[in-house]
């Protein structure tokens, strides 16, 4: 149970003393485009209060897009100001994906099903591999067909295919 006075704002001053101290002051004609700039300025100040919202994608509505013979992928979300993409990439058995250096940024990676393949590995699901920015790594591939979840930098992805981005 808190000490402080029922009637207070913000826990500095009784309420009823604010309003009669408000009631006291007398009224004032403002300055052409003062009031306006004032609502504006008010307006933006409840815009950055308010709190993000969580975007949701669900899988019946998304689509996949055929990026490579045999590869697909779905952009769960894209920040075109930093170039942050999170993906999910499907390879049909035998499907390849260049070997490419990490230049810019490095790039995650979790398998999410079937197997995918690098480096005389393959990776099932529930493994986790991260190329540090400047690694560079060989073919991927699927012997069985696989799905992978990337979060890496945009670089790598045509921008027609980060245009179609539900989460924008």
């Amino acid at each position: 149970m808190s000490n402080r006075p029922e009637n207070t704002v913000s826990g500095e001053m009784p309420g009823d003393l604010i309003a009669q101290m408000a009631s006291a002051i007398a009224p004032c004609e403002l300055p052409t485009g003062i009031q306006s700039r004032m609502a504006d300025r008010l307006r933006r100040a409840i815009a950055a209060e308010t709190p993000p919202v969580i975007k949701v994608q669900r899988a019946q509505d998304s689509r996949w897009i055929q990026v490579l013979p045999g590869v697909e992928i779905r952009i769960l979300h894209h920040n075109p100001d930093t170039r942050a993409l999170t993906s999910l990439w499907r390879l049909q058995p035998g499907a390849q994906l260049p070997a490419h250096k990490h230049d810019r940024s490095e790039e995650e990676c979790l398998i999410i099903e079937g197997d995918i393949c690098h480096a005389d590995n393959c990776y099932v699901p529930g493994d986790y591999m991260i190329g540090l920015k400047g690694s560079v790594h060989g073919i991927i591939t699927s012997k069985n067909g696989g799905t992978m979840m990337l979060r890496s930098s945009d670089h790598h992805v045509p921008p027609a295919i980060l245009s179609t981005n539900p989460t924008a």
